[in-house]
């Protein structure tokens, strides 16, 4: 097995080695970027921490070890030539009468696993073991936004998984206003004793970490949203690269792309457009032989979304920047690329810096802005957040996860969605050796149309045999995909589907519709004509016993329903 798996990661990295690809030049450019919200009136932010249980208090953020560590996580990077925050007007955390609300609810899903690790410290005596637990940890986080007229500024989610060390036990005493006496940790030193220890507080202790870690990084999140920054964009411009390919003109223009960010000649980039364009148009998607395959044109879009952000077209930027996080086929492999190695995701950049302006372009900037404002020393410290009512018992997790993918869904416009899911769709069929006849679809891969109706680009794929949608939460399904003829197996469950077109009787190709666990009270009465159909899976639907008996009477004898 490990040989096989080592032969697939040379065989990978072989053919990426030997096929066009596209190689990178770095540039450094200092900018001062302007707060994602609307600052102009913004003075004073108040916190509001939604958490289910009574697990987690007020005297978690006053009094649990470790607090400061966690929640200043990023102070030392600040510190160290990290972005530098300034804030247009001063501002101060309060409990009312507030110019921005910032509302965070979690949903404690708990420990997801855990694993022993053995390391070894040096002592008096020697090289000692040491035992600690690596714990993975869930807790869902959803971000609300309000600013004093009642009005949403935004929504987001961090990340929900987190792998937290229970690794020492801690002993200290502390004054009357929460300031450290003494404090004394030591680690464990057998297996038994780190074990008897996480059965009598790890799971709290590690759920309180958690907590911390998250309101940490929320605040983390917010600092660019509500602050100037100041910093460098360390990004790259693309060329490609191939034995057999001339990349000369590339080559030229991405060194003087460089050149240009560099020393701030932006218009001047408008010729470098025109021929990271001009070789666009020899993009072919289904030849990964072709100058401008896959892994180029990635390189290439990249460019083009850098070259419209620093230019402040950002409707172009944005279109690029999705462009070049498509899916990239290299030899018998397809992976998910964002251009070259290292590079990252530059969307959330470009996303960011077009709100930015939207909101703060107008605005006449002094020339003296104020000091940071550090909101993670006033929660954290010990001393200063008792003024302050953070936490409030409710579970609100569900409410906030709604509204956010209702939010998403309305950002995105039925064009957009048609285009990226096109492109999406057209590179999942398009396998090497797949002949073009099976889909499918996960919410990790297709987060971007989870919860809506199932998009009508689908069943333009009319040579598709297999289409699998389950688990994508799909509202509807279009009247359209009684084009998709050539469909042998159809698998929607797992979706909310409370009806189906009277189009899924012309899929007479059908021989197996699973249909399991969704909201459908009968089918359409046109499923007669699927002559063909062997197999339908209808089970955890609301479905009557005497609807059931209707459909089963429009079914082939031969089919099995389940």
């Amino acid at each position: 097995m490990r040989f096989l798996s080592l032969l697939i990661i040379v065989t990978l990295s072989c053919q990426i080695a030997l096929g066009q690809r596209a190689t990178s030049k770095n540039f450094n450019r200092k900018v001062e970027v302007a707060p994602e919200y609307p600052v102009e009136n913004l003075e004073s932010i108040a916190f509001k921490f939604y958490y289910p249980y009574e697990t987690i208090t007020q005297d978690t953020l006053r009094k649990y070890i470790g607090n400061m560590r966690i929640l200043e996580g990023d102070l030392a990077y600040i510190e160290l030539g990290g972005p530098k925050y300034k804030s247009l007007r001063p501002l101060q955390m309060v409990d009312e009468n507030w110019d921005m609300l910032v509302e965070v609810a979690f949903e404690d899903i708990g420990v997801k696993e855990k694993s022993l690790v053995v390391d070894t410290i040096e002592t008096l005596l020697g090289l000692k073991p040491i035992y600690y637990y690596n714990v993975i940890h869930e807790m869902p986080t959803f971000v609300k936004i309000t600013n004093r007229a009642g009005e949403v500024l935004d929504r987001w989610s961090p990340n929900a998984k987190k792998t937290i060390k229970f690794d020492r036990r801690y002993e200290g005493e502390y004054s009357e206003d929460g300031d450290t006496i003494f404090m004394t940790n030591d680690n464990y030193f057998s297996e038994k004793e780190l074990r008897n220890a996480y059965q009598k507080k790890g799971e709290a202790k590690i759920s309180r970490m958690s907590f911390l870690y998250s309101v940490s990084l929320v605040l983390e999140e917010l600092y660019p949203k509500i602050y100037y920054s100041e910093h460098k964009d360390k990004l790259q411009i693309n060329t490609g690269k191939h034995r057999k390919h001339n990349y000369s003109e590339l080559d030229d223009a991405q060194k003087d792309a460089v050149k240009k960010l560099e020393k701030g000649r932006i218009e001047e980039l408008a010729e470098n457009i025109t021929i990271w364009e001009k070789y666009l148009q020899q993009y072919d998607s289904l030849d990964i032989k072709a100058k401008i395959n896959d892994a180029v044109a990635v390189g290439l879009h990249r460019n083009l979304a850098i070259a419209h952000l620093y230019r402040r077209n950002f409707d172009k930027a944005l279109h690029h920047a999705r462009m070049s996080n498509k899916p990239v086929r290299q030899g018998s492999f397809t992976v998910q690329t964002t251009g070259t190695r290292n590079e990252v995701n530059i969307l959330p950049m470009i996303e960011s810096r077009a709100r930015a302006y939207q909101n703060n372009a107008h605005i006449e900037r002094p020339e003296k802005l104020n000091r940071f404002f550090n909101f993670k020393k006033e929660i954290g410290k010990r001393g200063r957040n008792w003024k302050y009512d953070l936490i409030v018992h409710e579970n609100r997790a569900r409410e906030f996860y709604d509204e956010l993918q209702e939010q998403i869904a309305a950002e995105i416009t039925p064009e957009e969605l048609e285009v990226t899911a096109k492109e999406k769709f057209l590179h999942q069929i398009q396998q090497p050796g797949s002949k073009f006849e099976t889909l499918m679809l996960n919410f990790l891969q297709n987060e971007d149309i989870v919860g809506g109706p199932m998009p009508s680009v689908i069943t333009e794929f009319e040579n598709l045999h297999t289409l699998q949608a389950f688990g994508m939460k799909f509202t509807e399904v279009p009247e359209s995909i009684g084009n998709m003829e050539n469909l042998t197996q159809l698998n929607l469950s797992r979706n909310n589907l409370t009806t189906l077109p009277s189009s899924i009787g012309e899929l007479s190709n059908l021989k197996t519709l699973n249909l399991a666990k969704n909201q459908l009270t009968t089918l359409p009465e046109s499923i007669i004509n699927c002559k063909n159909l062997k197999k339908i899976v209808l089970r955890e639907n609301p479905i009557s016993s005497e609807e059931m008996k209707r459909i089963q009477s429009w079914l082939p004898k031969k089919c099995k329903v389940k």
